[in-house]
């Protein structure tokens, strides 16, 4: 009995290692199909439970990368590696789609730009760069709309371009409802990535594209809710990217792979925050300022509303009208580099300039009409690297560019303000001044410092004001208070002391008159210091026309109405009646 159950046993054995040794080693290294490919021929794999650990993932065959299916049974749901950018190589190493710097020739003093729809390169001086020339020869941009100089002492190139260009490139999209089309659009930004994403307002969707137009992600929906005629696309210093869902009075919040982050106000919330956002602006520092409105009603909406970065409003300003700081349908916001906000007010033809409080506006800026510098419907705004400031002028179907500066006169009686013009004339709320355009007298000049100087400087008595009695503290040890107070030895009362009396009556009856320096200068031929707490004023700044482009491949844009920047002087403009992308490559001087 014992010899029969031994030899059954050995003859079950046999037959065992013949099995074995006629199939596939069940070994997971080896079943790994290197083609990517689903299907699974081997026998042995048909009986596995786990060919890979679900959401695993690996290289395919053809440079993509694909996911362990969530049983496990297999590698599938292969994405390609492209970013439909011509200029950049694209491949995919240990699972990651990898994608490489566009146009690099390796040389860090050049500014390697490309043409993302055609993948033309072109390799400039880069003029940010220091040890990077030798001789204006290196310097060379190939234009002769620039002046290019080598700066010897620090080997920086000094690019200045004489005139403004503006190549129209290509166009993206056009009208319609399939992939990569739009119907209506109302907004564009350019992600630091390169793609676009656009708000597809007729079709009631956001899209994520290429640079060169083709889709990559198309969003309906948000929190539950369709989304409905979105009005604005923008990506936030910290990478957010917002979305005015305008037709349904709320900001989407989405990272940089479009999956939904937060919704403003939040959904059931019964919060009433917007009326209709049309942009966004954000800083570094967590604010976030969005223009809103009009309303259904009269005198709702058209305001600009600034949050923190939970979306909680700070401070909102503004109102159906024309005054300062009022508005009419604004449409268009962006932030400057000295961090203040910028507003296209489209009914109002105008371009308005806030602090970052938004507080009264600091500046407004339009007028309405057709000639250079003039506005009409103006819908969007951006500002450049350089400080250049782009504008949607819609009405009049065109791009317009505006140099800007910010007058200083601190601490400067008289010469230049830094934005051509000069220190001087009547800066409220000084009680005197010098004459218009702040000229020292004949015998004088404008000193470096900013002052008028060419008389004997004297100094060192302490001021003496009216009841005879010393005060040290008075004009600050100013010798010509004599001059000032009681008028003696002025050299042109007429020209200077109202209705040609001899003394000025303000003199010396506070710690220190800023009239009395002022006049101690001019009238009197003596020099003051300038004391420290002096508040002096801001003025204004400046907007210069100094370009305008309209011009397209077929004609003139039809209605330019949002525009966004991206590096290498690309401009991406919104035509929203022809709907399309028209992309130009502008250089300003």
């Amino acid at each position: 009995m014992r010899r029969q159950t031994g030899t059954i046993i050995t003859l079950f054995f046999l037959l065992l290692a013949a099995a074995c040794s006629s199939g596939t080693q069940d070994d997971p290294q080896t079943d790994v199909n290197p083609s990517g490919s689903d299907a699974i021929s081997d026998v042995s794999n048909e009986a596995r439970t786990t060919f890979c650990l679900p959401g695993e993932v690996q290289c395919s065959a053809d440079g993509g990368v694909e996911t362990c299916l969530d049983d496990g049974s297999a590698f599938a749901l292969a994405t390609p590696c492209t970013d439909g950018n011509q200029c950049t190589t694209d491949s995919c190493q240990a699972g990651v789609c990898l994608f490489g710097a566009p146009c690099d020739d390796g040389t860090p003093c050049t500014l390697d730009i490309c043409q993302p729809f055609t993948g033309e390169c072109t390799h400039e001086p880069d003029p940010g760069v220091a040890q990077c020339c030798q001789s204006d020869t290196d310097c060379d941009d190939g234009l002769v709309t620039s002046v290019d100089q080598c700066d010897v002492a620090t080997g920086n190139c000094l690019i200045q371009h004489t005139e403004a260009t503006a190549e129209f490139l290509y166009r993206i999209g056009g009208k319609g409802t399939g992939e990569g089309q739009f119907t209506n659009p109302k907004g564009i930004h350019v992600l630091v990535d390169g793609r676009l994403v656009v708000a597809d307002s007729g079709n009631h969707r956001v899209l994520f594209l290429t640079a060169a137009g083709e889709q990559l992600l198309e969003i309906t929906e948000a929190a539950g809710k369709p989304i409905k005629a979105p009005g604005c696309a923008y990506q936030a210093p910290d990478s957010t990217i917002f979305i005015c869902d305008t037709g349904n009075d709320r900001l989407l919040l989405l990272d940089t792979a479009g999956k939904e982050l937060a919704v403003w106000p939040p959904a059931n919330s019964g919060v009433a925050m917007f009326e209709g956002p049309s942009d966004v602006a954000a800083n570094g520092n967590g604010d976030v300022y969005v223009t809103d409105g009009p309303g259904e009603d009269f005198d709702s909406g058209n305001r600009v509303i600034h949050m923190n970065d939970k979306g909680q409003v700070k401070k909102e300003n503004g109102k159906t009208g024309e005054a300062p700081g009022n508005f009419d349908k604004p449409a268009g916001i962006a932030m400057t580099a000295g961090g203040n906000v910028i507003v296209a007010d489209q009914g109002n033809n105008r371009l308005q300039l806030f602090p970052p409080t938004i507080g009264e506006p600091i500046l407004v800026f339009g007028v309405e009409g057709s000639e250079v510098g003039q506005l009409k419907g103006v819908s969007d705004v951006a500002v450049d690297a350089a400080g250049k400031v782009l504008v949607a002028d819609n009405g009049n179907q065109r791009i317009q560019a505006f140099d800007t500066c910010q007058p200083d006169c601190t601490k400067k009686l008289c010469g230049d303000d830094g934005c051509g013009g000069t220190c001087g004339g009547c800066p409220a709320p000084w009680l005197s001044c010098l004459p218009e355009g702040g000229a020292c007298p004949a015998f004088g000049q404008c000193d470096n410092d900013g002052t008028c100087g060419g008389w004997g400087e004297e100094g060192g008595a302490a001021c003496i004001d009216r009841s005879g009695e010393e005060t040290p503290t008075g004009c600050d040890g100013c010798a010509a208070e004599a001059c000032v107070c009681a008028g003696e030895g002025v050299l042109d009362p007429e020209s200077y002391f109202e209705d040609g009396a001899t003394a000025d009556a303000y003199c010396c009856e506070t710690a220190w008159d800023v009239v009395c320096a002022y006049e101690a200068q001019y009238v009197c031929g003596y020099f003051c210091p300038l004391p420290e707490d002096i508040e002096w004023p801001v003025l204004e700044p400046t907007f210069s026309p100094i370009a305008l482009f309209q011009e397209t491949d077929t004609g003139k844009m039809t209605s330019p109405i949002k525009l966004a920047l991206a590096p290498g002087g690309f401009v991406y403009i919104l035509d929203t009646v022809k709907s399309e992308i028209l992309v130009f490559r502008v250089k300003l001087p």
